[in-house]
């Protein structure tokens, strides 16, 4: 059909592929890989540990100077505390802002201690809670990336929230890496990683910011007769 007969019709004869924005795609990666690293091990050493006990009431595990069983009814929990303590640092770096969900649970209830649930370990607990607490701050940073392509147009105030965020993040990063020693540090290489990723996570919104402020000139130009 030509061009003509489109506008006849009232449609537009240029025809926009339809995409998936960041804001909707980046809480869907980080749960995918989420669920790669606790959900999909925790189930892998269930079912070895669920072979091992043969029908048997407790599994036996350990070496020949240290063993311990574990009731075949707490398989999953043990498989599940085991995994998401392991992977935890991981976790929680990737998810640094659920530390912001984490300490408004906490306030009210065991601050300044950080709430988790009674027997489970801190650690396993924020491998859990965590991807769950950040997914706001990813969907705000896919917000920010689709402004950086403009796929969207930004709004001052979410330019401006991004830019303190990545602006916090750096003053975290600074303040882990250069007030603490070296011995202080010492296993806390997670939390550097952690502000150094979400500081350039959110550095998309200054760059969007310029990038704005840079066409206005253009745009300025453009538009004078």
């Amino acid at each position: 059909m030509a061009e003509a007969e489109f506008a006849e019709l009232g449609y537009s004869s240029t025809v926009r592929p339809s995409r998936i924005h960041f804001a909707v795609l980046l809480p869907i990666l980080e749960l995918t890989l989420w669920a790669v690293l606790v959900p999909t091990q925790t189930a892998y050493v269930y079912f070895r540990l669920a072979q091992l006990s043969r029908g048997s009431s407790t599994v036996e595990l350990g070496n020949e100077s240290y063993q311990f069983s574990i009731p075949r009814d707490r398989l999953l929990i043990w498989s599940l505390n085991s995994v998401g303590t392991r992977e935890s640092h991981t976790v929680t770096a990737i998810n640094m802002p659920g530390m912001f969900g984490e300490v408004l649970v906490s306030l009210p209830t065991t601050w300044p201690s950080s709430w988790h649930p009674q027997g489970w370990p801190l650690d396993a607990w924020r491998a859990l809670a965590f991807p769950f607490l950040a997914l706001p701050a990813w969907w705000f940073a896919g917000r920010g990336l689709d402004s950086l392509l403009r796929w969207r147009r930004p709004r001052w105030w979410t330019l401006l929230a991004g830019s303190l965020l990545c602006a916090g993040f750096l003053t975290l990063l600074c303040g882990f890496r250069f007030g603490m020693s070296a011995e202080e540090r010492l296993g806390s290489n997670w939390i550097l990683w952690g502000c150094a990723f979400w500081a350039v996570v959110f550095a998309t919104f200054p760059a969007a910011w310029i990038c704005n402020l840079r066409s206005r000139p253009a745009r300025a130009l453009t538009s004078t007769p």
